[in-house]
């Protein structure tokens, strides 16, 4: 995925990852977070986050590791493992409150830029407060969201992650760009978006189609780097 979409992420850009709810964005947004504070030990994460707490994120983060270092079946690894998992925990600054507008997100990311964060996650974009909207406006409502962040992203050198929702139609199939949830803008700005999709399980005669136990699919949608349309499939232990 880093080689499709240009060598990895780069400041003054944003992005976006999509999917239906419940298919694994917040848990594609962990393993990110993880990769960044893993690879690049300086680097300092930003995170705002409107549907986990901290605390939840914290344990997506340690079940994560622990899974890992068990497997291995060294207790020096695991050990070692979790000293250095505190410092990386250290190095992510969680804003739980809900709520917030754009220009109340933006103060923050600048508060939290002065302690050495470039990267931001929002979880998600949909939740961010604009108002009192009709149901007619709020494509517009959300694009102004999208652009402030493109905007602050490349003025500010910082990277904006945003998480978003597909619409009703994306359920049970993988997700295109005419499923993004409420705003054209991500579309227009981004400079990449990943669509996740869960395959179903062969549906049972009765009772609603369950979701793979274990696969996730990351689709390509948008990329200015290259070719759209790459799929990269994971193997994911969805009940730890």
């Amino acid at each position: 995925i880093n080689e499709s979409i240009g060598g990895g992420l780069h400041t003054g850009q944003i992005g976006c990852i999509a999917a239906r709810p419940g298919r694994g964005k917040s848990t594609v947004m962990v393993w990110l977070i993880e990769a960044l504070l893993q690879k690049h030990t300086e680097e300092k994460v930003g995170l705002f986050s409107f549907e986990m707490t901290a605390r939840d994120i914290g344990k997506k983060l340690t079940d994560r590791l622990l899974l890992r270092q068990v497997a291995r079946k060294s207790a020096a690894a695991l050990y070692g493992a979790i000293n250095s998992h505190a410092d990386l925990l250290q190095r992510l600054y969680i804003d739980e409150r809900s709520g917030l507008e754009v220009e109340e997100i933006i103060g923050q990311a600048d508060k939290m830029a002065a302690e050495g964060c470039r990267v931001f996650f929002i979880d998600y974009v949909q939740r961010v407060k604009v108002g009192d909207v009709a149901p007619e406006a709020m494509r517009l409502a959300y694009g102004h969201v999208v652009e402030a962040l493109t905007q602050d992203a490349k003025h500010k050198d910082r990277v904006w992650i945003i998480l978003s929702q597909f619409s009703r139609a994306a359920e049970g199939r993988p997700g295109t760009m005419a499923d993004l949830k409420e705003t054209s803008a991500i579309e227009e700005n981004a400079f990449f978006i990943l669509g996740l999709h869960r395959p179903v399980t062969a549906v049972a005669e009765q009772g609603p189609p369950r979701l793979h136990p274990t696969r996730l699919e990351i689709h390509v949608l948008k990329n200015r780097f290259g070719a759209v349309g790459g799929v990269y499939s994971y193997e994911a232990d969805w009940p730890h």
